[in-house]
Order: structure tokens, then C-alpha cells, then sequence
């Protein structure tokens, strides 16, 4: 999707009332179930073809699976840890947990996936094992994999790209800058999947053709890359989450223009938009008031701003704004 930048953050805000019903919801544990019981029985199915064949992709690929369950258990543990409400010690919700579980699901795939796929590569291209007569059990695996995980990858997609920051942003910025930690885990994961399946293909298809068993173990080294590739990407987004990263400047600016627009605003001096949880976000800032205002004057117009925006953000929202004497 192309991206077409908004010409002031007006319009970004008017788009996010307009469609804010389109906005996905904070990922749920339905669908990481789902996606759970379809990694375990790929993982079953792998581990007994893997072993009937001795086929090192097809290991790299069980190995990949079973990383994938534990991906998912961490997101489900991560949904429902972030799901709790507010309370006195956390007055801003426990939505972090949600970055701090996928943060340690990104390491799931580095440790579970990755590392044990290009350790088996490894030995398998030192000591190559040839599949015997088991191509066409490989082929049939892989390519059942490949749409069960292009199913649960399409699944996942599906809401981010009718979401207003893809819209607004682009896919890929979207996916990018979107809170939901879960969501993107699972994008990812489901990805890194799908292309080793179809790398796992190639790999076989190499070995039958070539009659070189090392052809399996060079897809198994690609395989474990690709993981530890999603890993970096991972660790990168969710580092940024968990150390207060800002929503995107359109966003930001669209906020200060909805705020500088009020009844009895001036100015915006300074604004923080910062995640504090899928779709959850704290605006915090100052602002010049119209002098003369007295202070149930002020209240209101404060109270009023905190309500506009969170009719308009499509999740949670928090205001905090504090009145300052403009700078002459």
C-alpha cells in the first residue's frame, strides 16, 4: 500500500475519528491459540518426517516449529499479563507487559529457532546424510506447512492493513510504528515461517537433483538466518517499545494541531506522545491559554481537550496538560 502523507495533522486526526472503528483491537488470546495449535501439530508432523527422512531441512523446519510454539506462549502469557486493569502500583495499566513478553519471544526465536537450525546445518554439512527415497514426503510436508502458515500469516496481516496507521503510513512504516507488540510477533514469526518452507523446498529439490545431501544442510543454514534475522528485527521494535518510543510524528503533530485548536488555546509549547501499551498512549504537554481565563474557565477547556482526543483515538488515551504562562 502506497503511503500518501497527510498535508497537516488535522486530517491525519479527522481519519482516525473517521475510521477508528476499522482500528484493529490489542491481540487477543483466540487467535494466538489458534495459532499455537497449528504450530504444534506442524511441529509433530515435522519431528516425524524429520526422523523417517533424515533430511536436515526438514529438522531445521521441526526445530523452527517448535521455537514457533514457544513464541506463541509467550505472546499468550505477554495478551493476557497486559489485558489486566490499572491498579495502585501500575495507575498506567500493565500494558508494557505486552512488550516485554514479545521482547522475550524475539529471543525464543533466536535461541529456539535459529541458533539450533544453523547448529544442525552445520553438522549435517560436515557428515551429509542423503534422504533416500523420501523427496516426495518432504515436498508434500513443506508445502501443507507453507499454506497453514500462509493462512495464520494472511490472518494476521489482515487487520494491520485496515488499520488508520497503515493507512496513513504505509504497510511497511505501519508495521513498523503500530503498538501492538503481539500482532507484529506474530506477523513476523509467521513469515520467517512461510519462507522456510519454501527454502526447505528449494533445498530438497537441490538434493534430488544435484544428488549433493549438502544442499540440505545449506537450506537449514538459510533457514537459521532468516530467524535470526527476525530476531535483530524483533528486538530492535520492541527494545524501542519498552524504552518509551514516541508515536509517529504525524500522529504527534495531528494531536498538537486538535489541542491548538480548542477554545481558548494559544499555543502547544511542548508535547509528548508516548505508547503505554497496545493502542494505549499518554499525551502529556503544556499549553498557553487566552489570558484572562478564569480558572473554572481553564478546567473546562483542559476536561474538553482530554475528552475530544479520546473520542478520537481508537484506543486508550490519557491527558495531561498543564497550563504555562506564554513567553513574551
Amino acid at each position: 500500500m502506497n503511503a500518501t502523507p497527510p498535508p497537516d495533522g488535522s486530517d491525519a486526526l479527522d481519519e482516525l475519528e473517521r475510521l477508528q472503528d476499522d482500528e484493529p483491537e490489542p491481540a487477543h488470546t483466540l487467535p494466538v491459540l489458534i495459532t499455537l495449535l497449528v504450530v504444534l501439530a506442524e511441529t509433530a508432523v515435522l519431528a516425524l518426517a524429520a526422523s523417517s527422512s533424515g533430511s536436515a531441512v526438514l529438522f531445521a523446519e521441526a526445530a523452527q516449529s517448535l521455537a514457533g510454539a514457544g513464541v506463541e506462549l509467550f505472546l499468550l502469557l505477554g495478551v493476557r499479563r497486559a489485558s489486566r486493569p490499572a491498579d495502585e502500583m501500575h495507575p498506567l495499566g500493565h500494558g508494557r507487559e505486552a512488550f516485554f513478553w514479545s521482547l522475550l519471544a524475539a529471543v525464543g526465536v533466536f535461541v529456539g529457532g535459529g541458533v539450533v537450525s544453523i547448529s544442525y546445518g552445520l553438522r549435517a554439512l560436515a557428515n551429509p546424510v542423503a534422504s533416500g527415497d523420501a523427496y516426495l514426503l518432504g515436498y508434500i510436508v513443506l508445502a501443507v506447512i507453507a499454506v497453514a502458515d500462509g493462512w495464520t500469516l494472511a490472518a494476521a496481516v489482515a487487520p494491520l492493513r485496515r488499520s488508520t496507521i497503515v493507512a496513513r503510513l504505509g504497510f511497511r512504516r505501519g508495521l513498523r510504528q503500530t503498538s501492538d507488540a503481539a500482532t507484529r510477533t506474530l506477523i513476523f514469526d509467521n513469515a520467517a515461517a512461510v519462507a522456510g518452507s519454501v527454502i526447505g523446498i528449494a533445498g530438497l529439490a537441490t538434493h534430488q537433483v544435484t544428488g549433493n545431501a549438502r544442499a540440505d544442510a545449506v537450506a537449514s543454514l538459510v533457514i537459521g538466518a532468516v530467524l535470526l534475522l527476525t530476531t535483530v528485527a524483533l528486538l530492535h521494535v520492541n527494545r524501542e517499545l519498552l524504552t518509551d518510543r514516541s508515536a509517529a510524528p504525524e500522529v504527534v503533530a495531528a494531536i498538537r494541531l486538535r489541542i491548538a485548536e480548542q477554545h481558548g488555546i494559544t499555543e502547544v509549547p511542548d508535547l509528548l506522545v508516548v505508547y503505554t501499551g497496545p493502542h494505549a498512549v499518554l499525551v502529556a504537554g503544556t499549553v498557553v491559554l487566552d489570558q484572562g481565563l478564569d480558572v473554572v474557565t481553564i478546567e473546562q477547556s483542559l476536561a474538553r481537550i482530554g475528552d475530544t482526543l479520546a473520542r478520537q483515538w481508537p484506543g486508550e488515551l490519557r491527558v495531561y496538560l498543564s497550563p504555562v504562562p506564554a513567553v513574551s
